[in-house]
């Protein structure tokens, strides 16, 4: 059976440090693979072949013990490949072993897999979950100072101090959760694809989901948004029509209303797969809906919205225009006296909080919303409205003082 074992090439110099290489040994062959470390002959047990420092400054513990965790790391993963060849049944010699082991140092790293995960989800046209990814990857980035590292180096501690780090700088917990949810899946996606073995890092950080700030507004609300003068003011006018329509359409989110296409509009009903999870949906088309169509359809365009104008660089269009979509909104939120900031999250949140609280079974919001299952819209409804409650409390209090 191949095996890999840890040799020390003293310096030819005196009191430099020599250097440690792996002997991989398969058979009456062995194959030499340099590594970085160094350390120093009285640093070195020959008889046992591992580091044993002694009388050295604590400085130096720290950087062999360090050291000593890179090794422990590297034998794993050559144990890992030498398991993986095995199974094939097919010989296997030493050169084969160092090749695939360099070829896991060259791909394997947790930033370039996270990159390849990216590109993957751009691809599936997925362009909203690929976004969020390349903002947690950044995120990660920056807290390793752009140190990359390898996924099977991946450890618990090493996660609990990113969590550390987020919490210094004023991340809330559910934003903190969200960026370690993401992470996690990546990870999980290596194990899955055998580049690693499930070691578990995340079990030490909060991956649940809090509740967050109302982002609901009541019909009320939304009646005076529709019922606003902007007259003259084209540009609020549309993106009014723009929020409406999402409301109108059980939701329907921004991404997906800019993707929209003529050929989405058929016999009375859209049809159309949401870009965060693949869902299909069909969605009724009322009055409502059919007179912001009416309004605002470019004929002979690729998308049903002047949303993305332009072919080419299409996701940069979107993001763009959601910016500035979200601007208008808060000046008609400003303009209508609004008390929640409007978003285009604003009129998702509102048609569940409505949905919610016209006693529609949790299962049809769910399937109404797109909604991979239910447990995501129990989440996603949890904090949208706590006026019922506060209706609640003020009549148990009321009783209460009269009693």
């Amino acid at each position: 059976m191949p095996y890999v074992k840890l040799s020390y090439k003293p310096s030819g110099k005196a009191n430099a440090a020599g250097k440690l290489f792996y002997d991989i040994v398969c058979g009456r062959t062995s194959c030499p693979f340099a590594t970085d470390y160094e350390i120093y002959d009285a640093e070195w047990d020959e008889l046992s072949g591992i580091i044993s420092p002694r009388d050295v400054a604590q400085s130096r513990v720290a950087q062999l013990t360090d050291i000593r965790k890179h090794i422990f790391w590297d034998l794993e993963r050559f144990n890992h490949i030498i398991r993986q060849h095995e199974e094939t049944g097919l010989p296997v010699c030493a050169s084969q072993i160092a090749e695939t082991y360099q070829y896991a140092l060259s791909e394997h790293t947790f930033f370039r897999y996270m990159e390849h995960t990216i590109g993957l989800l751009e691809q599936q046209g997925r362009l909203r979950t690929s976004e969020t990814y390349r903002t947690t990857l950044r995120s990660f980035r920056d807290f390793r100072q752009e140190a990359d590292i390898m996924i099977d180096e991946l450890t618990a501690e090493d996660i609990k101090a990113y969590e550390l780090s987020l919490q210094r700088r004023g991340v809330s917990p559910n934003s903190s959760s969200f960026y370690m949810r993401i992470l996690r899946a990546v990870y999980n996606r290596a194990v899955e694809a055998d580049i690693t073995r499930q070691r578990h890092p995340f079990k030490h950080v909060y991956t649940g989901v809090g509740k967050t700030i109302k982002r609901a507004i009541p019909i009320e609300a939304i009646q005076r948004i529709r019922e606003c003068d902007l007259s003259g003011q084209h540009a609020l006018a549309f993106t009014r029509d723009i929020f409406l329509f999402s409301f109108y359409a059980r939701g329907m989110s921004f991404v997906d209303l800019a993707f929209l296409k003529p050929s989405d509009v058929q016999s009375g009903f859209i049809t159309y797969r949401r870009h965060k999870t693949g869902t299909l949906l069909h969605i009724k088309i009322e009055r409502c809906m059919q007179e912001i169509i009416d309004r605002h359809a470019c004929p002979g365009c690729k998308y049903l919205f002047p949303i993305i104008k332009k072919e080419g660089n299409e996701y940069r269009q979107y993001r763009s225009a959601l910016r500035m979509t979200n601007a208008r909104l808060k000046k008609i939120g400003n303009l209508t006296g609004t008390a929640l900031r409007l978003t285009t999250y604003v009129s998702r949140h509102s048609w569940g909080s409505a949905a919610k609280f016209s006693n529609i079974p949790l299962s049809v919001i769910s399937e109404s919303l797109g909604h991979a299952d239910e447990h995501t819209t129990q989440i996603y409804l949890a904090s949208l409205d706590s006026s019922i409650i506060d209706d609640a409390n003020s009549h148990i209090l009321r009783n209460f003082n009269h009693a």
